[in-house]
């Protein structure tokens, strides 16, 4: 078996051309081709009004959007891709903007967002902030925030050895944030999240300690470590039962060990890419432009 490769691709629709779901479901099919996605589930979901198109599948035997793009990408306004190796670091970004062969351009490591941060555990194991706007808030019991900006790099890749080698277009989830399956999976736009997906290069350098990777919790007391971007959960570092880890459905055993593991839930809303970001302003201004 060769690595897993998760990708989450967005077209954007030109401006006074939304996307039918009728064309979404083109795009869909040409993305995965004749292989259907590689171990990975395969979401779909349209953006306000057709504005534009979200597609995750696995792409380790398929990776059937360049030619989509090269024969159709005339029709589209652009296309994005964030993609994973479940074997390597750290996710990827790349873009479109004509019709030419996608992964013939220039990929870079994209980096993810968050504007605050809850730590459950006792006060005392929290790194002080250099600055006070950044102090902790108590906001449950044992539980602190603190307002602090940052961002890190990421590894979102979505195995799930459950889905087999070719899931094919009916198993397409076309419902975004789909509800947890499981009582230890973070919820995601893309679920599941099942994998350990530490958050390397993270800023800013004092909460740093609180993302330790390396198997266990950055002091004895503290349960979780949860990261948000506009109120929404991007990332959580806890305490998970080893077995868990193996994706087994069985009932949960008493007393099995137990690993400091993360989960990972970065999106798009999240991507703090500059181009992605200059490009998502100037095509904004364009479409409401062009709805108005």
């Amino acid at each position: 078996m060769s690595n897993i490769f998760t990708s989450a691709v967005r077209v954007f629709a030109k401006p006074g051309k939304p996307l039918t779901r009728a064309v979404a479901e083109e795009i869909l099919a040409a993305m995965k081709a004749d292989n259907g996605s590689y171990w990975v589930p395969v979401t779909a979901a349209s953006g306000p009004n057709g504005c534009w198109l979200d597609v995750q599948l696995g792409s380790a035997k398929n990776p059937g959007w360049p030619e989509f793009w090269e024969h159709r990408g005339d029709e589209f306004d652009s296309m994005w891709e964030r993609f994973s190796n479940e074997g390597g670091w750290p996710d990827t970004i790349t873009h479109s903007l004509r019709a030419e062969y996608f992964h013939a351009l220039d990929s870079r490591p994209v980096r993810y967002g968050f504007d605050h941060v809850i730590v459950t555990g006792p006060r005392a194991a929290l790194p002080e902030p250099p600055d006070a706007a950044d102090t902790w808030s108590e906001v449950g019991p044992r539980m602190w925030k603190s307002t602090a900006r940052g961002s890190y790099q990421g590894l979102n890749e979505r195995t799930d050895m459950r889905e087999g080698p070719s899931a094919w277009i009916k198993d397409a989830g076309w419902e975004p944030g789909r509800p947890a399956v499981h009582p230890f999976e973070l919820t995601t736009p893309t679920t599941p999240a099942r994998h350990a997906t530490g958050a390397p290069d993270f800023e800013p350098s004092w909460l740093e300690p609180l993302l330790a990777d390396d198997g266990t919790p950055p002091h004895p007391e503290i349960e979780r470590v949860d990261l948000f971007w506009r109120n929404r959960l991007v990332h959580r570092a806890q305490m998970y039962p080893v077995w868990w880890l193996d994706d087994k459905d069985d009932d949960m055993p008493g007393d099995e060990p137990a690993e400091w593991e993360h989960r990972s839930a970065d999106d798009w809303d999240n991507c703090l890419d500059p181009e992605y970001r200059n490009y998502l302003t100037d095509w904004s201004e364009r479409w409401i432009a062009a709805s108005g």
